[in-house]
């Protein structure tokens, strides 16, 4: 399962603890999931927050109250949250929210950092699969970035040479003749031509792999939304055979 625009998040609400279970903690648990269910995220924030702040230091209520803030877009607050709840060495879903915390750190664009957190997602758990497709992914997604931004540094290399094979041509036309001066205005004009023909042809590539890219990203998406409902189907017969409260 993978981010809200590419992936989409790793929901397991049956994770709490039953050890110090209370009746307060199960209550505000419990609205916050039924708030979070019908995408009414920020009353899921304020129950989650109640438990939060009841019961600080527990990994899985800071779990939950980042994916409320992830489904709201409040993507630093994610992050924070998901931080706070890795704090916690008894937290079972550490997998899950290194994974979580690299779809936040994705949708800020902070892609060096998402990719570690799903590397960390995948060490925790080498069976997360959705975690190795987020990287797999996120890994494609940085390359193609980087590759896009060496093409411009190398124009600038070719409009340093360029520049260098102007001056020499500008000292040999005040050693040569009118005629060898439209001879060398004839030679420019080619080389600026062959230039932008250059320049052309690498946006165009550039326009092409990025097609490539979303079109990979597109695809994902659709299997990892299947992915999540055959979970969510699985979490809710689960759920009938337990009965509602843990």
């Amino acid at each position: 399962m993978v981010l809200v625009t590419l992936f989409t998040l790793l929901i397991t609400w049956t994770g709490l603890s039953a050890v110090n279970l209370t009746y307060d903690k199960v209550r505000s648990n419990l609205r916050g999931i039924d708030s979070y269910e019908q995408n009414d995220y920020d009353s899921a924030i304020k129950h989650f927050e109640e438990n939060v702040v009841n019961n600080p230091g527990e990994g899985l209520l800071h779990f939950n109250l980042g994916n409320a803030y992830y489904r709201l877009g409040e993507f630093d607050q994610a992050v924070n949250e998901y931080y706070r709840a890795l704090n916690d060495k008894n937290l079972i879903k550490r997998s899950e929210t290194y994974h979580n915390k690299g779809n936040a750190l994705f949708e800020q664009q902070k892609y060096k950092e998402a990719l570690e957190s799903f590397r960390n997602a995948l060490i925790s758990d080498p069976s997360n699969n959705n975690a190795r497709y987020n990287y797999e992914l996120t890994r494609q997604f940085l390359e193609q970035s980087q590759n896009e931004q060496q093409p411009q540094s190398g124009d600038g290399d070719d409009e340093d040479d360029d520049s260098e094979q102007q001056d020499q041509s500008s000292a040999e036309e005040s050693d040569s003749e009118d005629g060898d001066d439209d001879d060398v205005s004839e030679q420019q004009k080619g080389e600026g031509d062959q230039d932008q023909q250059k320049e052309q042809q690498q946006k165009e590539l550039d326009e092409k792999k990025l097609e490539e890219a979303e079109k990979m990203l597109r695809t994902l998406n659709a299997r990892e939304r299947q992915l999540l409902e055959e979970q969510r189907e699985r979490e809710r017969e689960a759920q009938d055979l337990r009965g509602r409260f843990w």
